[in-house]
């Protein structure tokens, strides 16, 4: 996905998940932030060091962060835990997006992508599974909450 998709896609992922927050006004939108970095963190923690699409786009690495903020919460409070699992929500949102693409993702291996589509950047279906995501995110925002 584009740096432009991945923008739009972390927008609405900011939108849907706050909308149900049940924190203060403060922390979720420091929620929506840390939502909204995590959809780009995977790209920009590469810095040029490490090949795209390896060790920052493993999941695995996310889903144990998620676990980890669950079961230290209750021992060592603190709204840091919230903010860094929205970091790993945010980023296990960029890679779900990653994987139809070109080479696709590691599912297994942090070296070792599986694509799903092989589909190229440039063109159609690029444009129709970017503008798709966030169009069905919209609705489902305005399903939800109008009610």
């Amino acid at each position: 996905m584009t740096l432009d998709g991945h923008l739009k896609v972390g927008l609405v992922s900011a939108l849907i998940i706050t909308s149900y927050s049940t924190e203060s006004i403060e922390i979720t939108a420091m929620m929506a932030i840390a939502i909204f970095i995590g959809n780009v963190f995977p790209d920009f923690s590469e810095m040029g060091i490490i090949r795209h699409r390896t060790y920052t786009h493993f999941h695995l690495y996310y889903v144990i962060g998620i676990l980890a903020c669950i079961y230290v919460a209750p021992i060592y409070p603190s709204d840091y835990w919230v903010l860094l699992k929205m970091l790993c929500i945010g980023s296990l949102t960029h890679i779900a997006c990653d994987w139809p693409y070109y080479s696709g993702i590691p599912l297994f291996k942090p070296k070792r992508k599986i694509p799903l589509f092989n589909l190229p950047f440039d063109g159609y279906a690029n444009k129709i599974i970017e503008h798709g995501v966030v169009l069905s995110g919209i609705i489902l925002f305005l399903h939800f909450s109008i009610r």
